[in-house]
């Protein structure tokens, strides 16, 4: 059967098809990664958070990290504000330690740059050579410990 709509949008079917009052919501999400295997109608969810205890929605990610290979994640949702780029990587063990790694080199780099004796130690080429030799030994020293 067919749902008539009028001009301002209002349906002519009462055959029951009520509309949403304007002081309620209805949200209707994918919430997961995974096709349901039947049509679901769950009734008495009436919060989000209720919403989220039933579907527990996740999503299984696969990142690419340089040092292990593939690395599979799965990340849980349990509210709304989970789908926020802070709290998904707190949910994320890979994304965690990649922004470990990401503030330890900005302050490193912030360092650097900040670093007046530095920069008067690169302008001179036999000082530069020498520090870059010193570096490559560390980087072995710390390689074979």
């Amino acid at each position: 059967m067919a749902i008539n709509f009028g001009f301002d949008g209002s349906s002519k079917n009462n055959d029951g098809v009520q509309e949403i009052p304007s002081n309620k919501s209805l949200l209707i999400q994918k919430l997961t990664d995974l096709p349901p295997l039947l049509p679901e109608v769950v009734k008495g969810l009436q919060n989000t958070e209720a919403v989220f205890q039933h579907f527990k929605p996740s999503v299984n990610v696969v990142f690419d990290n340089l040092d292990k290979g593939m690395v599979k994640e799965t990340i849980r949702f349990t509210d709304m504000l989970d789908f926020e780029v802070e709290k998904i990587v707190l949910r994320s063990e890979f994304l965690t330690e990649l922004e470990l790694k990401k503030r330890i080199y900005f302050d490193i780099v912030n360092k650097l740059q900040n670093n007046s004796e530095l920069k008067e130690l690169l302008k001179n080429k036999d000082s530069k050579t020498a520090l870059l030799k010193k570096i490559q030994d560390l980087k072995k020293e710390i390689k074979n410990s």
